[in-house]
């Protein structure tokens, strides 16, 4: 009896986006992170071991240690023009005071969820993690939190996935990280602004207020020899910045009709990605879904799609790493 197909919300929402993106992610990876989706990589990780009751300053030694070796070797998915150097600091920076502020929060037992096999045929892998109650949690890390931002969240499969899955409501905890702008992440967590003349003086600008007027210049956290993350995190908890920058919401599990329906939705694309995979052998022979090169950010397989070559030797490329049976990408 074959072993049930191992699917998660990664894999549909690749498979919905792209079948040719789909196709190579099932058995490549790229090399090279985008710096948001290994800051994220790094931050879940550092939030399962905090629940777990790890000591702080271990659970960020591992966490910066991790991106910054990744950062190093093989390097950042960056556009030319941008100090890897510079970018990939200030996001150490970030994990440091995320979560050291997180360690002072109220923060939930983490308990990895086992994989569950539906109808048989479909093994369905959680991308959240759950706590003493057996309630799912997602941390999800935005430029900017709104009502968009958290409709599209609801409304995708890594939280209606494992809500109907696990039939357990789901706490969203968005954490805003600001944008890259002149290759620099610009948020709290890691740039402040430094009074000119009075030492050790820094403070935060809040979304939406008027710029600070006097002698402030902008200070960086990663490229300071004062400020010290647990020292930062102090002036963050003064100015209630964590409180303007972190959101929690709870989801609800949806009607029984809903859940089924679901539940229904993953074993009919369960079954169509293993027909595309069983019946595709080269992916560059499917047609591109041309919309989702770019979008919501660059696709890693578009040198695989956008080459000289339709029959593409893709280890040859020497940007790529095979992807192992059992692993999930968030």
């Amino acid at each position: 009896m074959a072993l049930p197909f191992l699917v998660s919300a990664a894999d549909i929402v690749t498979f919905q986006a792209c079948r040719r993106r789909y196709l190579y992610s099932r058995k490549w990876r790229a090399l090279r992170w985008l710096p948001k989706l290994l800051l994220d990589a790094c931050l879940r990780q550092g939030i399962i071991d905090l629940g777990q009751g790890k000591p702080l300053a271990d659970v960020i030694s591992s966490a910066t240690t991790r991106f910054y070796g990744a950062a190093s070797s093989p390097g950042l998915d960056l556009p030319p023009g941008i100090d890897p150097y510079k970018l990939a600091i200030d996001h150490i920076a970030c994990l440091e005071t995320l979560l050291t502020t997180l360690s002072r929060r109220p923060l939930a037992t983490t308990i990895p969820v086992k994989s569950k096999v539906l109808f048989s045929e479909a093994e369905w892998a959680f991308t959240s993690y759950q706590d003493a109650n057996g309630e799912l949690h997602r941390t999800i890390t935005v430029s900017d939190y709104g009502e968009d931002t958290l409709t599209r969240e609801m409304h995708s499969w890594y939280v209606v996935g494992d809500i109907c899955v696990a039939k357990k409501p789901m706490h969203l905890h968005f954490i805003e990280i600001g944008q890259i702008r002149d290759g620099r992440r610009h948020t709290p967590w890691c740039k402040a602004m430094e009074h000119a003349f009075i030492a050790k003086r820094i403070k935060f600008q809040n979304k939406g207020a008027k710029p600070l007027q006097g002698n402030w210049k902008s200070v960086w956290l990663s490229e300071s020899s004062v400020w010290k993350a647990e020292d930062w995190c102090d002036v963050l908890f003064h100015e209630d910045v964590p409180d303007t920058l972190m959101h929690d919401v709870v989801i609800e599990v949806p009607s029984k009709e809903r859940v089924a329906d679901t539940l229904q939705q993953i074993l009919i694309e369960a079954r169509s990605m293993q027909e595309w995979e069983q019946a595709v052998q080269n992916p560059n022979l499917v047609p591109m879904t041309r919309a989702a090169c770019d979008f919501p950010y660059t696709c890693s397989f578009v040198p695989c799609c956008y080459g000289p070559q339709v029959d593409v030797d893709v280890a040859g490329l020497g940007i790529y790493k095979p992807r192992l049976p059992t692993t999930i990408v968030p």
